[in-house]
This record gives C-alpha cells, sequence and structure tokens, in this order.
C-alpha cells in the first residue's frame, strides 16, 4: 500500500490506519479462516451453503 501509485484508490497508509481505528458493528456475515487448506475451506464454504439452503431454499423463479 506504501509502495503503489498510480491506481484507482486514493487510500494511504493514514486511510488504512483510521478505517482499522474505528469501532464497527457485527455484521452477522460468515467470517472465513483463508489461512486453512483450500480443500477444508470449500468445505466449510460448502457446509454453510446447506445450512442456509435448508432454512431458506430457494425459490423456483415463479414468484
Amino acid at each position: 500500500m506504501a509502495t503503489r501509485s498510480g491506481g484507482p484508490s486514493d487510500a494511504t497508509l493514514d486511510v488504512l490506519a483510521d478505517q482499522l481505528a474505528r469501532e464497527t458493528a457485527e455484521t452477522g456475515w460468515l467470517k472465513l479462516d483463508v489461512a486453512l487448506a483450500t480443500d477444508r475451506l470449500v468445505d466449510q464454504v460448502l457446509s454453510v451453503l446447506e445450512i442456509n439452503k435448508a432454512v431458506a431454499p430457494l425459490g423456483n423463479g415463479d414468484g
């Protein structure tokens, strides 16, 4: 971040530090550990999708 230039973002290290210092509200979003092996990460995502599918099945498109 400190060495990049000419990109579309205007973020600087000061902007990042300000964002990290802010108190944020809980979003309820799933947090994934990207340090996991890819197959374990995929299993985790698929498991969550199956749970959500069982709770709120997708419609069939007819309204």
